[in-house]
């Protein structure tokens, strides 16, 4: 029979992977939608390792039956480049104190129970609500921390390598890789750095500008590439500049709602197959917008959401009257396009 904690461990396991929806709710919008879309198909490496195609194979027109064909590449068509992954630790807890507050139980006389079975129902009721609070708790805070790091994390300090890097310093290397790398070559419109992405800010630093379609539309035309559906490029920015869009894309005749997101719980608009959509975690005055084509959140297959490590028999690490467990996801916000990524900055909400 399983001893006590191999139950309490099996039990918020299963607890955990049961509330995944409740980790979702807790995401803003678009780390929400990263999650959903998320790719857990890579090995489990120290580092994640991304190809990236750096050159195109070449192309050659025949111009009869005996013409020669293209052979040679004229170098490397794909470079290997990684990225760290980060690092969460979700704590969970049990205190004696929440014990003794409910049922007159601390955690030495809980631990001493060979298994569930022995429990009086109404202890193993208190125990069952506190592991439920507990998982619920962490989902919480860590659907803030996951959600905000995507929207400031620069990779220091163990963080995700969000959004900041990746796009607004977009003079900056990224994935070992210089801005005007010349070794990628692989763009098909017209640009010298094909590993920048477009940022368009006000002439004037920290002056702000108002939404116009035309900046918009300018943007878009350097995400989108030929017939990627809506939901594959996403504009995401405060609900202030939020409603400032709508209210102006809403006269447009290529305006809708998007239904399809809407019917998984979505707040979501759309124009020019551009898929618009708030996030309460996203910085004031800046709109992002994102090819998720070539942006997505990777997971490591063995260290999931939902990678419960098991509960700590004994006295908490500083002495405390507590049992202690942890969920330990390793994860991170990759990119193997920049030049698709776009950042419109300094654009005045409804209430500046």
């Amino acid at each position: 029979m399983a001893t006590l904690m191999e139950q309490l461990d099996a039990l918020t396991r299963r607890a955990w992977v049961s509330t995944t929806n409740h980790l979702l709710r807790e995401q803003g919008q678009f780390s929400r939608l990263l999650m959903q879309r998320a790719k857990r198909d890579k090995p489990t490496g120290a580092k994640i390792e991304m190809g990236l195609q750096v050159k195109d194979p070449p192309v050659k027109w025949l111009a009869n039956a005996l013409d020669t064909y293209p052979t040679n590449v004229g170098g490397e068509t794909h470079k290997a480049v990684q990225l760290d992954w980060a690092d969460a630790v979700v704590a969970l807890q049990i205190t004696g104190k929440e014990l003794r507050a409910q049922h007159g139980v601390n955690i030495q006389q809980l631990l001493r129970r060979n298994s569930m079975a022995e429990m009086p129902t109404n202890e193993r009721d208190v125990l069952m609500s506190i592991l439920n609070d507990q998982v619920k708790n962490a989902q919480r805070a860590f659907g803030v921390v996951l959600g905000s790091a995507i929207f400031t994390g620069r990779g220091e300090g163990g963080k995700i390598i969000g959004l900041p890097a990746i796009i607004d310093d977009s003079t900056s290397d990224y994935a070992g890789m210089a801005y005007n790398a010349s070794a990628i070559q692989t763009d098909d419109v017209t640009s010298t750095t094909y590993w920048e992405p477009y940022v368009s800010l006000h002439a004037t630093p920290g002056t702000l500008r108002d939404f116009t379609l035309e900046l918009f539309g300018t943007a878009i035309n350097k995400v989108r590439r030929g017939g990627e559906r809506a939901e594959d490029v996403v504009a995401v920015c405060n609900w202030d500049l939020y409603t400032a869009i709508e209210l102006l894309v809403r006269e447009q005749k290529d305006y809708r709602d998007n239904t399809k997101l809407a019917s998984v719980g979505f707040d979501a608009i759309e124009w020019r197959q551009t898929t618009i959509m708030p996030d309460e975690r996203a910085p004031a005055n800046k709109i992002y917008l994102c090819n998720l084509n070539h942006l997505w959140l990777q997971v490591r297959p063995s260290a999931g959401f939902d990678n419960f490590e098991g509960w700590k028999s004994g006295v908490g690490p500083g002495g405390q009257d507590a049992a202690y467990g942890t969920v330990h996801p390793e994860l991170q916000l990759c990119c193997n396009d920049r030049h698709r990524q776009a950042l419109l900055g300094d654009i005045a909400g409804n209430s500046d």
